[in-house]
């Protein structure tokens, strides 16, 4: 498991790297001293003694005043690591924080103590930003007083504060509340910060706005949002004076970028499990708890069905993921969030001895990290997941089944060891963006020409159709660009819009339809009309002069087929820059 003393030990690892070489270790240095190997192995045990006991001073330390500063020069994420940024939560809010937990199981540890890091207005608006830690996660949730509305948490690994070498985790990248007309109410982004921040800046698709930062986070938010309107990076600047780029990801299974990294961890199944089961459950024991043991609450029962056999399992106790077996064991499910199903007590696939999901939503509100769960055969005793970019971390695991919480990026490797510590089952999966299309998708060709009536002009340009898929780029000549890949559901009448960008003083409609769309208007208020045909699907509208103000409206662009009769409408919101 991950705790501050690996933090501790990852942030001497970037100070003093290691050789580089295939044998970066003691035991070449000892080599190359020309130490017989049984010394080498007297010495080891000392080295080992002795690190340990450093390790150990050093964790000491870390509660002393000279130990803070070390600390926050290995990261600046020490008062996160030690479940205290900000300040302590007014006790109105610590109730009401217990009082969403309530009794359920599937809920954060009664002790778990809340944390305030940032109180704001926002044109006249209330925000207030909270925080805690609790285990081997760290979590955000936003009040938004005025609107009575309350994010779930939204949580981070542990792990990868430690593995990150940048001055900002972005926890919630694009979210945002509704009104009663399900109209967007206000779109925010929080995320935690270092101690060296001193500015975050949010590049959206309107323009630049500035965040505020207070208590080892940032949160912005920007009240009545237009269509489409999205935080695409983030420019941080430090006490130091130096501005750093991080981008904000947009979860997507269509991806044309090349993967950054080589994933790491065992490639082999060394002692493969022959007939993979969960032996506790097809006898029926009664591990974990029953449903009316977990006193959940009506939501988080809507996956689990009322009749049969079924079990609860909390493998993290700190945490507020609860996972089960459910439907006589046809059924896995992560309770508030997500049901996978297959063939009765098979439990496995032929990929050996792990049965993997994803899940987003109910425990986690995080769009920039992604819920893994499942279920381990008989005989593994651990799971590990391997990413990427080389960070790593142990699954929570009990009674079979596991869950964890990672980045939601690139493709993770997922290895099931015995109690050997021997290679049982690896599940090598796509997550978030990792889906590569091929590179050939990405040659687009440019098809139509689109000018606004200030002169800002937009240019449409499509790829080829590739088994079902479609890319697509959008230039504006004030520079903006947006671009996508996407599945052709081309059949009906649908419609809708992706986008109303902001370009210069124009501002434009970006959106698909179905291929009985002829053609496309967009209807203002006032009665005022636009009418465009779609290209292979993709249209752009340019709105009128008349109708470019700064205060957010409402419009609808509606559907038409070749007979001029209405297939569908979509309702659209916009706004020109002031």
């Amino acid at each position: 498991m991950i705790d501050e003393a690996q933090v501790i030990m990852a942030g001497l690892d970037r100070m003093v790297p290691v050789p580089s070489g295939g044998r970066a270790d003691w035991e070449e240095v000892l080599r190359r001293a020309g130490v017989p190997e049984q010394q080498q192995r007297r010495r080891l045990t000392l080295g080992r003694a002795l690190v340990l006991a450093l390790l150990a001073i050093t964790i000491v330390v870390v509660v002393t005043p000279v130990g803070a500063t070390i600390g926050r020069g290995l990261g600046d994420f020490t008062d996160w690591l030690t479940g205290k940024p900000g300040a302590p939560a007014p006790a109105a809010e610590q109730q009401r924080f217990e009082g969403a937990n309530g009794h359920s199981w599937a809920s954060f540890p009664k002790g778990t103590r809340l944390r305030e890091l940032i109180d704001t207005t926002v044109d006249g608006k209330r925000y207030r930003l909270f925080g805690f830690r609790s285990g081997d996660t760290v979590c955000l949730r936003l009040r938004a007083v005025s609107l009575g509305h309350t994010t779930e948490p939204a949580c981070a690994p542990v792990s990868t504060l430690a593995h990150v070498s940048a001055p900002v985790l972005v926890v919630s990248g694009n979210s945002g509340f509704a009104d009663e007309h399900a109209f967007p109410a206000a779109s925010f982004s929080f995320g935690i910060v270092t101690d060296s921040v001193r500015r975050v800046d949010v590049n959206a698709i309107d323009g630049t706005h500035r965040a505020v930062v207070g208590g080892n986070a940032y949160l912005w938010v920007q009240n009545e949002p237009t269509t489409g309107q999205k935080v695409t990076s983030l420019l941080v600047t430090t006490v130091h004076g130096h501005p750093t780029t991080i981008g904000v990801r947009s979860p997507s299974f269509f991806d044309l970028s090349p993967f950054d990294g080589r994933l790491s961890g065992p490639s082999r199944v060394t002692a493969p499990i022959r007939h993979p089961t969960v032996g506790w459950y097809v006898r029926r024991q009664r591990r974990g708890l029953g449903v009316d043991q977990a006193h959940l609450t009506v939501a988080q029962r809507r996956f689990i069905h009322a009749t049969g056999f079924t079990r609860l399992v909390k493998p993290d106790p700190l945490s507020d993921v609860v996972v089960g077996l459910t439907r006589d064991g046809s059924c896995f499910v992560v309770v508030g969030s997500v049901k996978a199903c297959w063939r009765p007590h098979t439990f496995f696939s032929q990929r050996g001895p792990l049965n993997v999901v994803f899940f987003s939503g109910g425990p986690n509100g995080s769009d920039q990290f992604t819920g893994v769960a499942g279920v381990a055969a008989d005989g593994i005793a651990r799971v590990r997941i391997f990413l990427g970019d080389g960070e790593s971390q142990t699954a929570a695991l009990r009674d079979n089944m596991f869950t964890a919480l990672v980045p939601n990026t690139g493709s993770i490797r997922i290895v099931a060891y015995d109690a050997a510590n021997h290679v049982a089952g690896i599940d090598t999966l796509p997550l978030g963006s990792g889906l590569r299309l091929p590179k050939k998708m990405g040659i687009l060709r440019p098809v139509s020409r689109i000018r606004g009536p200030n002169g800002t002009t937009a240019t449409i340009s499509l790829g080829p159709n590739v088994r079902g898929f479609r890319c697509w780029r959008v230039d504006f000549s004030s520079g903006q660009s947006r671009r996508a890949c996407r599945p052709l559901t081309a059949t009906g009448g649908w419609i809708e819009v992706e986008v109303a960008q902001p370009a210069a003083r124009d501002v434009f409609l970006v959106g698909h339809c179905g291929e009985k769309v002829a053609r496309v208007r967009l209807v203002l208020p006032g009665g005022d009309t636009v009418t465009g045909r779609p290209t292979e699907g993709l249209f752009v509208l340019a709105v009128p002069r008349t109708h470019l103000r700064p205060e957010r409206q409402h419009a609808f662009v509606v559907g038409l087929d070749r007979h001029g009769r209405r297939t569908q409408r979509f309702g659209v919101l916009f706004r020109a820059n002031a």
